[in-house]
């Protein structure tokens, strides 16, 4: 008898101790779980995005937005010249020297729009990659 209330004894120890290790590797699973949707949240920015993020502003940019150009053209065509001096072993000559052909310097203004993603590093009047207002 007494075998039989120990057998019994340890059998439901044992069923007791296996559901409760179920039960919380249940509630573990269903912690990491939670934890991986929050992880995973599209509302916080990940690693990569905060690096770009802080790239955007340290260069001087609005982040989600991008350079979009308004309008451009040309600015009438102007005359190379070249004014200085030059000296060649004690002897400097002064002058300039324009030459004849005319050129074309194209314009731009840009003005920052909203885009997802997007730094927007343009901004004004340019000139190829030169900012001239």
């Amino acid at each position: 008898m007494k075998k039989k209330l120990f057998v019994l004894t340890f059998a439901a120890l044992a069923i007791v101790s296996f559901i409760s290790k179920n039960n919380s590797l249940q509630s573990k699973s269903e912690i990491l779980n939670t934890n991986i949707e929050a992880i995973a949240s599209p509302d916080d920015p990940t690693w990569y995005e905060m690096q770009t993020i802080i790239l955007c502003f340290t260069q001087g940019g609005n982040y989600n937005m991008a350079s979009v150009c308004q309008e451009c053209g040309f600015f009438d065509p102007v005359k190379c010249k070249v004014t200085g001096e030059l000296t060649i072993l004690g002897v400097t000559i002064k002058g300039s020297y324009e030459k004849g052909k005319k050129y074309s310097i194209p314009w731009a203004r840009y003005t920052c729009t909203a885009s997802t993603g997007n730094c927007c590093l343009k901004q004004g009047l340019y000139t190829y990659n030169t900012r001239l207002a």
